[in-house]
Parts: C-alpha cells; sequence; structure tokens
C-alpha cells in the first residue's frame, strides 16, 4: 500500500505529467500494477494498493539483462530528467555535470537511435530510455 500518487507515478505510461525518471526506472526493473485504489474524500490520504513484479520471474527476462547495470540507469535518468521540459538534444548538450559531446555528436547519436532531438524524455518509452543510456549513461 502506497500514496496513490506514487501509485500513479510508478505505473504511468509514456506522454502524462506523472510519468518521469521515477516511472521509466521501475517499470525498466519491474512490472507495475495498481490493483485497488480505495476512495478517498482527502486527496493526501488517498492510498493505492500496488503490485510490482520482478520481470526477472516474468514473460520478459531479457528486460533486465538490456537494463544492465540499474545504478547506472538511475544515474542517467536523475540527469536526463534534471530539465523536464527541455528537448533531448539540450538536455544531452547540457548535462548537469558538464557538457556532455559536442552537439554534432549528441545529433550523430540521436539519429543512430532513430529519435528526434525536439522530442522531450517523458514522451519516450521505457524501451527508448534503455536505448539512449545504452548510448549516452557513463559507464564509469
Amino acid at each position: 500500500m502506497v500514496q496513490a500518487e506514487i501509485a500513479t507515478r510508478l505505473a504511468a505510461p509514456p506522454g502524462i505529467k506523472d510519468y518521469g525518471a521515477l516511472s521509466v526506472l521501475v517499470q525498466s526493473l519491474a512490472r507495475v500494477e495498481i490493483v485497488r485504489q480505495p476512495a478517498s474524500t482527502r486527496r493526501f490520504l488517498a492510498a493505492a494498493a500496488s503490485r510490482i513484479v520482478d520481470r526477472h520471474d516474468q514473460s520478459d527476462p531479457e528486460r533486465r539483462a538490456r537494463v544492465g547495470d540499474p545504478e547506472r540507469l538511475r544515474h542517467f535518468l536523475r540527469d536526463l530528467y534534471v530539465h523536464r521540459r527541455k528537448n533531448l538534444r539540450g538536455a544531452l548538450i547540457g548535462w548537469p555535470s558538464g557538457k556532455r559531446d559536442k552537439e554534432e555528436e549528441v545529433d550523430r547519436l540521436l539519429a543512430g537511435l532513430q529519435l528526434d532531438g525536439a522530442s522531450r524524455a517523458e514522451d519516450l518509452d521505457v524501451e527508448q530510455h534503455l536505448r539512449l543510456c545504452g548510448v549516452f549513461g557513463k559507464t564509469d
């Protein structure tokens, strides 16, 4: 049982306000379902029963392997979502820990991933985030 707002964020699909780094991280490692959301008249007291099922034991065992190092993914998502409303190109060029690559290099790598640099991270699905992390995530 977690706060309804957290359950909503954990299970959120791409393209909505509640979708973000937490959604991507948890959904990349597990299947999230909101099982029950009791009615409440006071929003801050609302709770939801959620189920988080480790993907390692599910029908998609390769997904966890595609994540690689969850800590690396966590750091990558944190940095990517620092300025949530920036487009991908701007977020990757103005990386929080300093410039990542030359602008042309970022554009070339995004094109190789078939991602539009003008799109926002919040519009990418989990698989696209994993591919992006594979190319731009720190390996140290």
